[in-house]
């Protein structure tokens, strides 16, 4: 797996999370961040990685200009291949924030600045993405599903697309997009 475009644009990332850990494909990355471009811009911008397992979404983002990106999972394994892929990129740690917790610990107990994309990728198994898309504090989500996903009223999906097993669907929580 490698970083695709960017400052660190094919640097190798590891990917040794465990099994059950599904990586986003590069076709179905560059197509989110093609996305992202086009539609809020990436440069100066901050990202939430929640269930960043190998953290290559949120490298990405780094990759392409953001301005900061916090990584969380609830794996101590992918939380430290997290931080060896960022420690090899030699990003500087003033520009994002890894954090060991489950998404609701985080989300609960978080009290910083609104994100303005957070990259949402559950196990194919999470069904609450209503309660999710609520709690994340986050303008625009990408959000990675093996089925369509539902979103609760006041919140816009803006557009979905299949990749195979994969459905990414972008939701706007405010009119900004």
């Amino acid at each position: 797996m490698r970083v695709l475009t960017g400052d660190n644009g094919s640097r190798k990332l590891s990917s040794g999370v465990s099994p059950l850990t599904r990586p986003t494909t590069a076709r179905v990355r560059k197509s989110i961040f093609d996305i992202i471009w086009s539609r809020a811009g990436i440069e100066g911008s901050r990202f939430l990685d929640l269930f960043a397992g190998t953290g290559a979404m949120g490298i990405e983002a780094l990759s392409r200009g953001a301005e900061e990106v916090f990584f969380v999972d609830n794996s101590r394994v992918a939380i430290n291949v997290v931080k060896d892929n960022l420690k090899a990129l030699q990003i500087a740690p003033s520009r994002f924030r890894v954090v060991l917790s489950d998404y609701e610990s985080f989300l609960q107990s978080y009290d910083g600045k609104e994100f303005d994309v957070a990259l949402l990728d559950p196990p194919y198994s999470f069904d609450d993405w209503p309660r999710l898309a609520e709690l994340v504090p986050s303008a625009i989500l990408v959000c990675e599903s093996d089925r369509s996903i539902e979103v609760p009223a006041g919140i816009k999906k803006i557009l979905e697309r299949k990749y195979g097993t994969t459905r990414v669907t972008l939701v706007a929580k405010n009119s900004r997009v």
